[in-house]
């Protein structure tokens, strides 16, 4: 159902877009991120994996402001982010596993609800165009922009926060679980999505525990385990076995 394609540019020659140095966070005794760091090359799909608990969600939260670590810098494209306040969505836009999608108000609205200027939603008229393009390009075309999300599966909720951080034309774009409630035919149109971004130069983090996808869709892995950084590879020079592996500390044993 998906193809292996990377044509991403060479990564180790490639400039960085996104740097993430030294990114601690512990909850009292917890140490859910321990001194981690990555980069991030514009034009690449970087896949995040690890088990439950691993802190991929943790270091994808204080990329977009959400989280305030211990200790740590983050630049993106030059700019040092202050640490602990809200990204600017034009820098990095987050697709969050747990939907945040507004029932009582449109689709429309919910796609310009949380822009970097909030004036937006109320000259709502002016971007008709832009949000039914990016609703289109996830293969939403038969939704109305002035229908109440209320009447939306979750699938297409999904597929509506995804449209959402398109919309934010952002330098970095997160992408936590967004196939988790996809179906085949969904999840190979958001890939579609994802590799033309990375040819206009997006750079993207994939966090998903299903390592087909992984594998057809990314440029390189990173994998953390219990809180810290392991290993950094190209795609290309992995295998499924090498990243389970990585991620649980020990070969997968098959009785």
């Amino acid at each position: 159902m998906l193809q292996d394609v990377k044509n991403g540019a060479d990564m180790h020659a490639a400039q960085s877009l996104l740097c993430a140095r030294n990114l601690t966070k512990h909850y009292g005794g917890v140490k859910a991120l321990t001194g981690v760091s990555l980069e991030l090359a514009a034009g690449e799909i970087h896949a995040l994996c690890g088990e439950n608990g691993a802190g991929k969600s943790t270091f994808i939260k204080i990329l977009g402001g959400l989280v305030q670590p211990d200790d740590g810098e983050i630049t993106v494209d030059g700019h040092q982010l202050k640490l602990g306040h809200r990204t600017d969505p034009k820098l990095i836009s987050i697709v969050h596993q747990e939907l945040a999608i507004v029932p009582t108000l449109s689709v429309l609205d919910n796609i310009l609800l949380g822009g970097a200027d909030q004036s937006e939603i109320y000259r709502r008229g002016q971007y008709r165009d832009s949000v039914r393009e990016h609703l289109d390009s996830v293969g939403l075309s038969h939704i109305k922009l002035e229908a109440p999300a209320s009447r939306l599966s979750l699938a297409e909720c999904q597929l509506v926060e995804i449209a959402r951080g398109m919309s934010r034309h952002a330098k970095v774009l997160l992408l936590d679980e967004p196939t988790a409630t996809l179906s085949d035919a969904e999840i190979v149109r958001v890939f579609e999505v994802a590799r033309r971004l990375r040819d206009q130069g997006t750079a993207m983090v994939f966090v998903s525990h299903r390592l087909d996808e992984v594998f057809a869709l990314t440029d390189r892995i990173t994998v953390f385990r219990n809180g810290q950084h392991v290993l950094t590879q190209r795609t290309a020079d992995m295998t499924t076995a090498e990243v389970v592996k990585a991620m649980i500390g020990r070969e997968l044993v098959h009785s």
